[in-house]
């Protein structure tokens, strides 16, 4: 993601921690999340939608098409997301829903 100056949003954190010496939350975040920054981006947006998401009552459901969009109209497209990065957003979306399966499954 860049900003208007052409920084990326990471390089602006970084800025603010060398500036202050106090570690903005969003930093903090992406240390702790093993993610390429590159995709973090579709990560943050998966992990807002995903704690918004709906259940069955035998599991969560899908992320659907409606929803990204409400997000992207609600947040003013916050991270900026493309129709590939809604792809794998929704890619994302099937790794977790399966995992999730096989763990419900078990129990």
């Amino acid at each position: 993601m860049l900003e208007e100056s052409g920084a990326s949003t990471l390089e602006h954190l970084i800025a603010v921690y060398q500036a202050t010496g106090e570690m903005p939350p969003e930093l903090i975040k992406i240390q702790s999340i093993d993610c390429p920054i590159e995709c973090y981006h579709i990560w943050l947006a998966f992990m807002d939608l995903c704690s918004t998401r709906s259940s069955n009552g035998m599991g969560p459901n899908p992320i659907s098409f409606q929803e990204i969009d409400a997000y992207i109209r609600l947040t003013d497209n916050l991270y900026d997301l493309t129709a590939d990065d809604i792809d794998i957003l929704k890619q994302i979306d099937v790794i977790y829903l399966n995992k999730v399966s096989k763990k419900l499954s078990k129990k």
